[in-house]
């Protein structure tokens, strides 16, 4: 009968907790002054320390770099358009704005690309999310008028694809 180890040494949580190991282990020895004499409980201390951090951290959610690019244009382009129409609003006689708010379901479920959504949003001019609960944004525009709801989604489905997330 084969046994197995409680952990894979190929594994990259392995790799990463036999180098925090190793950096703690060091940092250990400096702060203890090179003294060897305890050095056990340095060992011990440290692969306890290497352990915990590395099973409780959490998880990476490694952004699809291919997308980034796709996503700096989309978001330069929208920011010159914004800005432009905002510099044409401030020199009318009249402003255009009809403020408003309404509600917006996300359909992302990782909580950093929620935020990240919800950030970009206030970043672009026009829209910001005010209050939000669980997948439902409060969003207020500044033109109640037009349709943003779609410029959302499209922006929606961009972080999506960012952060490696089923579209819908």
């Amino acid at each position: 009968m084969k046994t197995s180890l409680p952990w894979n040494p190929s594994n990259v949580g392995f790799k990463l907790m036999l180098s925090r190991f190793g950096i703690f282990l060091f940092c250990w020895w400096i702060i203890n002054g090179g003294d060897l004499d305890s050095i056990w409980l340095g060992v011990l201390a440290t692969a306890i320390a290497a352990y915990i951090s590395t099973k409780y951290s959490p998880k990476p959610n490694p952004l699809q770099w291919s997308v980034i690019p796709r996503f700096i244009y989309y978001f330069l382009i929208n920011a010159f358009v914004g800005s432009f129409d905002v510099a044409k609003s401030a020199f009318k006689r009249e402003l255009d704005l009809y403020p408003g708010e309404f509600t917006y379901v996300t359909y992302l479920s990782n909580k950093k690309a929620k935020q990240f959504f919800i950030a970009i949003m206030g970043l672009l001019p026009g829209t910001l999310c005010i209050n939000y609960e669980k997948d439902t944004l409060l969003i207020h525009s500044i033109n109640s008028n037009t349709d943003v709801t779609q410029e959302l989604h499209t922006l929606e489905n961009l972080i999506a694809d960012l952060f490696g997330e089923k579209r819908i």
